[in-house]
């Protein structure tokens, strides 16, 4: 009796040690994966930044995209991911409208017709070794890993055009009356882009490829330069210019060569943001802008 109750005690032992063992190493495996897929969406972000369609789409996140995480058959701490993203159609139409610099001179930029852009979803490999400390996502050739890919560990479907795409919503004047750099952004793009045909020199704001840096005075006048680093006092020329009176924006140029005369034009800010809102692709030109404007209120 006593050795069946031994027998049946070392049993139990070894039931409670193997058991605590599984929970340890499954609880190992999910903090593993926890890490890996972490680094992947932190990857992505990066790599959105950098990346040309940063403009029209998030990067991948586990709300849009498709993952399935493999662990290594030849190393536990190895680890391969299978991601479907959503990805821009290389036959989406392209458009010429914007400008910028190249060699010092000022060129357009080919940018996607929002309007008329197409998605498609792309399939990457990329491993993460765990062994080394900064656990580096590297893109991978799936034929060159494929005989090494082991089990599934983790996946998850998510893959959602939706939640991938940029928002171009339409900019209203409840929102820039709460956001000083989208209001400046909408109005100085106004400038460059429609302005510039009566007053030339509003043209010259189309170039900068540093931002816009607005000087606001006590009697309201804001000035605006090319670059949003630029001080006061390095520049000796006198900026394009507007005032916001109520819902009239009036904007102003000193002309160089004519005597000192100084041109204006007044529009209501409704207009302003009627053109703006009229094409996806100023709207999403002047969140961009939103972001590379400084403004400096003078004492």
């Amino acid at each position: 009796m006593k050795k069946k109750i031994i027998a049946l005690s070392m049993l139990v032992g070894l039931g409670i040690v193997f058991g605590t063992v599984l929970v340890r190493c499954h609880y190992q495996e999910k903090q593993e994966v926890k890490t890996v897929s972490n680094q992947y969406y932190k990857t992505a972000k990066t790599e959105n930044k950098k990346s040309g369609v940063k403009d029209y789409l998030k990067p991948a996140a586990p709300d849009n995209s498709d993952i399935t995480i493999y662990r290594s058959k030849q190393n536990n701490n190895h680890y391969y991911i299978k991601a479907k993203e959503v990805g821009i159609d290389t036959k989406s139409p392209i458009v010429v409208n914007s400008k910028g610099q190249l060699l010092g001179k000022s060129v357009y930029i080919p940018s996607y017709d929002t309007q008329k852009i197409k998605y498609k979803p792309y399939v990457h490999y990329y491993e993460v070794d765990l062994n080394k400390s900064n656990n580096i996502v590297t893109l991978v050739n799936h034929k060159q890993i494929e005989k090494s890919i082991g089990s599934i560990v983790y996946e998850a479907h998510k893959y959602c055009v939706k939640h991938a795409v940029k928002s171009r919503r339409a900019i209203t004047q409840s929102q820039i009356s709460k956001n000083p750099q989208l209001l400046n952004a909408a109005i100085i793009f106004y400038g460059y882009s429609e302005i510039s045909q009566s007053i030339e020199r509003w043209n010259e704001l189309a170039e900068s490829t540093s931002g816009w840096k607005v000087y606001i005075e006590k009697n309201g006048r804001h000035l605006v330069y090319e670059n949003k680093h630029a001080k006061q006092s390095d520049i000796k020329l006198r900026p394009n210019e507007y005032r916001i009176q109520n819902d009239q924006i009036t904007y102003e140029s000193f002309i160089v060569h004519a005597n000192g005369e100084v041109m204006k034009k007044t529009v209501s800010l409704q207009t302003i943001l009627n053109y703006v809102n009229s094409e996806q692709d100023r709207v999403a030109e002047v969140y961009n802008m939103e972001h590379e404007i400084s403004i400096e209120h003078l004492r």
